[in-house]
């Protein structure tokens, strides 16, 4: 029975290990805001997906939160734009334009990008808002991270509406 419960744990953790290796995708992403009057801001993540890896969510979080003002709130931004079905990322990103990568089902690394947006009000004026979003499994060809499938992929901006800009 002990031999029969060892084996189950390590096919268990292999398996847990197989899922958790397929699953990354998470290359790159960026933030950032365009203020639209009254203290109302519109807020985008633009995300740029490993073709090879699980599809992109739906929605991202957008954490915001400032210290000096004690506040802290997460929103939904949603999917307003994705390049899916499509190579144009990938031949930006240095692909051959007679070439097809894995988005399209050719054999080269691709990419898609996935950009999310919503509109916040801010409740107060406060020189340290910090807006933030992450996004779980870092793509594997990241070099300079040691297992990146492990980690997420975090960005932020900070912004002052204290004196009025």
């Amino acid at each position: 029975m002990k031999k029969f419960i060892q084996c189950l744990t390590i096919a268990l953790l292999a398996f847990m290990q197989i899922n958790t290796a397929s699953a990354t995708h998470a290359a790159g992403m960026d933030l950032s805001y365009i203020c639209t009057g009254n203290n109302q801001y519109l807020f985008y993540a633009t995300f740029y997906r490993d073709c090879n890896g699980i599809d992109a969510p739906t929605s991202l979080p957008i954490d915001i939160s400032s210290a000096s003002c004690g506040y802290a709130q997460t929103f939904n931004a949603d999917l307003v734009f994705s390049t899916y079905g499509s190579d144009s990322i990938s031949h930006l990103a240095g692909l051959c334009p007679d070439l097809n990568s894995q988005c399209l089902g050719g054999n080269y690394t691709g990419y898609e990008q996935y950009i999310y947006s919503v509109q916040v009000s801010l409740p107060f004026t406060c020189s340290d808002w910090i807006i933030a979003t992450h996004i779980s499994a870092r793509n594997e060809a990241i070099t300079n991270l040691a297992n990146p499938g492990d980690y997420d992929l975090y960005v932020e901006c900070h912004l002052d509406n204290s004196s009025g800009i």
